[in-house]
């Protein structure tokens, strides 16, 4: 059985997802600061709008690209964006 290129994927997943968690915490920081202040609007756009982009990019990534690589760009994209959201809010 082929294990070295399941550590190769595995090193690959973990060195994109891993590297942006910044973005998660980012986006954490902002929606769960404004569900805090009382604001639910905002943390829910910026929850729909992470959803979106989350499926759209790996979606384009999987379909469009034939990409199990950019499919995990999708994780941390959608992160980076919903903070974007919650932080104009």
């Amino acid at each position: 059985e082929d294990y070295a290129a399941v550590i190769k994927n595995v090193k690959q997943y973990l060195y994109v997802v891993s590297v942006p968690c910044f973005f998660a915490g980012f986006a954490f920081v902002f929606e769960f600061a404004l569900r805090g202040l009382g604001d639910g609007a905002a943390p829910m756009v910026a929850g729909i709008v992470e959803l979106l982009v989350k499926i759209s990019i790996a979606y384009f990534a999987a379909f469009v690209l034939k990409s199990v690589i950019g499919m995990w760009f999708a994780w941390p994209s959608a992160y980076a964006v919903s903070g974007i959201v919650a932080m104009l809010r």
